[in-house]
């Protein structure tokens, strides 16, 4: 639960050893017996725990009020709580008497009404005459304003206000019951009221047997006293009997509340990854530091519960930690790294390298500098949660190979993970852990697996689901490892298999691929080619089968041992299962909705009898509805920019080497120039004029598919 800055109200929850410093001020102003009031000041900064020492001296005057003959009263009087401060003092008196009254209910003694008559009339005395607030239980206050300017003429023409208030002193004095007034946090008072509270303890209401506890900060009330003839601090000398600085938080209790606090709100809030040595590590590498008073830990244990219920599950919990505190301590730091997300997270990328430590130094210096942001106050927590920086200040260099590892912990030092941290919710385009935790659950059921890896192509997020459902099989139980196997061949056929090795974004196919080697190595290598063999015999995904045969075969070469279970006689055998599926696909009429179906063909021609693969394709083209299916296979995207550009071109292209790889082209350009247009549908004839278009470029082109393919835009 979050909780509230509130002070502590009982000894067993003292976790300061503060209880002994209450008992003897409690001590203190029970024995107090003097003709005067008595003013004892409590010194410390706001947040250093002063209305917590309040709490713990009304205790103990209530356990001793209990054991001995006296009555000690407590009163707390909070000037905050008026509106018109103005009429402070007034309302301090009215209070008083309710105090009085209220202690007093069951009492019938004409001394106690004498006593609160005379404090109205003290009161009405010392300034305008209040508006008429009921006190409960005490009527005699609950007086219409003509109540009230009646009983002000009275006092003017009967007493004056000294012998007024020495008359409710000698009362007080007879009815011998002892008052200790609580007044805090007076140094958030305005400066007039300030003096106000001060007016009050040593002038208006220095009545006998009362005993003022001030809780403030010593030198902000000082400032506020201080006159042109007198300073605040000999203010406070004449006016503060007794004054005690709050015992200070030890180093060793600070360090303790606060690992305390931290570690049980990251067991309520379970998080992605937690590394307790990494965390040891931010903790001293200027996270303790960042505390200086019960105030601050409060503040931020707030801030980051409330941060941990909305995205605890999805990121590194140390690193959570570390950016909340730059944000509760540091906000201009917090707000630079925020805003300069490819400065500080990822790594050291080669243009960076090549310029030198130094410049990369100016540059994140010259950042914080704008953002007018002291990173020297922070540097070394700056430095935990973000490695890349080292570069700038220890020319330590972190390369990809490092922003892999801090991925699989859901670091914040990584692009991918960054924006969680700062936005608090999944970001559009990516995967949460619980989405993964239910895929992973859903191994159990095969069709329930494939179903939501499935989810991940539809939404497009096969890369950042990949990425974390590899980090996740190993937790599968091997029992399931076949329904993974079998889900990860039915969606490869699925997903993009488009992209760039070298300038990105990768093929989608490769993510699926490398999970799918991921499982087999999971895999007893006894039992790994009869799950392998199973799930060929029953999956539509032949295409991506063939491509992981075409792999193993590559390893093999280059090491024997590695799949041996998969020798060339087994592979051949499972090719030949799979031709007879890719048979059976095709003749269901499933096979020309497979994305695959250029790359299935081939293998088909290959592997199989030629002259059945190329019937069916003939057969495909010779279908108006099912050429045009057929063609959009072969359509490809270009992007190119030129000089002048600011966005990417894309570009439709139809492949005509993929096209020459499994039917002769001039068959395809007689059926393409018989189909009519007016009989289809808008995207079907957008297919067919893609589908003339380039067909007509490359008849005239004189060129071979292979050729005419490769050719570069401007050459088009």
């Amino acid at each position: 639960m979050i909780s509230s800055d509130s002070p502590i109200s009982r000894e067993r929850e003292d976790r300061l050893g503060r209880s002994s410093f209450a008992k003897a001020l409690a001590k203190a102003a029970i024995d107090f017996d003097g003709v005067d009031s008595f003013v004892v000041g409590i010194h410390g900064k706001w947040g250093a725990g002063k209305s917590s020492v309040l709490n713990l001296i009304a205790e103990e005057l209530a356990r001793s009020s209990e054991d001995q003959s006296q009555t000690v009263d407590v009163v707390r009087f909070n000037p905050w709580n008026f509106a018109d401060q103005n009429q402070l003092v007034l309302q301090f008196l009215r209070q008083f008497a309710g105090h009085l009254r209220q202690s007093n209910k069951n009492s019938k003694s004409e001394k106690i009404k004498s006593l609160l008559e005379n404090l109205n009339r003290y009161s009405a005395a010392l300034g305008p005459p209040l508006e008429a607030v009921p006190i409960p239980g005490f009527k005699f206050f609950g007086l219409v304003r003509s109540g009230i300017s009646t009983v002000t003429k009275a006092v003017s023409g009967e007493q004056d206000v000294d012998s007024l208030f020495a008359t409710v002193g000698r009362q007080l004095q007879e009815i011998g019951r002892k008052t200790v007034v609580f007044i805090d946090d007076i140094d958030r008072l305005s400066e007039n009221e300030i003096r106000q509270v001060f007016q009050l303890v040593k002038l208006t209401a220095r009545f006998p047997n009362v005993v003022y506890i001030l809780a403030f900060d010593r030198s902000a009330v000082a400032d506020a006293l201080s006159g042109e003839k007198t300073s605040g601090e000999e203010y406070l000398e004449k006016i503060v009997q007794v004054s005690f600085d709050l015992p200070p938080i030890s180093e060793a209790t600070m360090t303790l509340m606060v690992d305390d606090a931290i570690r049980n709100l990251v067991t309520a809030y379970p998080s992605a990854s937690f590394d307790n040595h990494r965390y040891g590590q931010l903790f001293h590498s200027g996270l303790r530091a960042s505390f200086q008073s019960l105030r601050d830990v409060r503040r931020f244990i707030n801030g980051l519960e409330f941060g941990f219920g909305m995205i605890a599950s999805e990121v590194n919990g140390v690193d959570f930690v570390g950016v909340e505190a730059l944000r509760v301590f540091y906000p201009k730091v917090f707000h630079a790294i925020r805003q300069n997300k490819a400065l500080v997270a990822g790594n050291i990328d080669p243009i960076d390298s090549h310029a030198g430590s130094e410049q990369f130094k100016a540059r994140v210096d010259a950042t914080f500098r704008l953002a007018d942001a002291n990173i020297d106050d922070c540097k070394e927590l700056v430095l935990e949660l973000f490695p890349k920086l080292a570069y700038a200040y220890a020319k330590t260099s972190y390369g990809h190979n490092a922003e892999t590892e801090w991925e699989k912990s859901y670091r914040v030092c990584t692009t991918r993970y960054f924006d969680f941290y700062f936005q608090l919710v999944v970001p559009e385009g990516e995967v949460s852990v619980a989405e993964i935790d239910k895929t992973v659950e859903s191994a159990r059921v095969q069709e329930e697996l494939t179903s939501n890896l499935g989810q991940y192509i539809e939404t497009n997020r096969v890369r950042p689901a990949f990425e974390s459902f590899r980090r996740s099989v190993n937790s599968i139980p091997r029992a399931y490892l076949s329904n993974v196997l079998g889900s990860l061949l039915e969606v490869g056929d699925r997903v993009k298999h488009l992209g760039s090795m070298m300038t990105g974004p990768l093929p989608e196919f490769l993510y699926v691929s490398w999970t799918i080697f991921d499982v087999l190595n999971l895999l007893a290598a006894h039992y790994r080619f009869a799950v392998f063999e199973q799930q060929c015999r029953i999956t539509d995904g032949v295409g991506t089968c063939f491509d992981v045969l075409a792999n193993i075969e590559e390893i093999n070469g280059k090491d024997s041992e590695k799949y041996k279970e998969f020798d060339k006689a087994s592979l051949q055998a499972l090719r030949e299962l799979l031709v007879a599926r890719v048979k059976q696909l095709a003749s269901e009429g499933k096979l020309l909705d497979k994305d695959l179906l250029p790359s299935i063909i081939v293998s088909w021609k290959r592997w199989g009898i030629e002259a059945e693969a190329r019937a069916y394709v003939y057969g495909v083209i010779s279908n108006p509805k099912d050429l045009i299916r057929f063609l959009n296979k072969f359509i490809f995207q270009t992007t190119s920019i030129g000089l002048t550009d600011k966005v990417a071109r894309v570009e439709n292209k139809l492949s005509m080497s993929g096209i020459a790889g499994i039917v002769d082209i001039s068959a395809v350009v007689s059926q393409v120039g018989a189909l009519d247009l007016s009989a289809l549908s808008g995207q079907e004839r957008e297919i067919v004029e893609l589908a003339r278009e380039w067909l007509t470029k490359f008849r005239t082109s004189g060129l071979t598919p292979e050729r005419f393919d490769a050719r570069r835009g401007f050459d088009d």
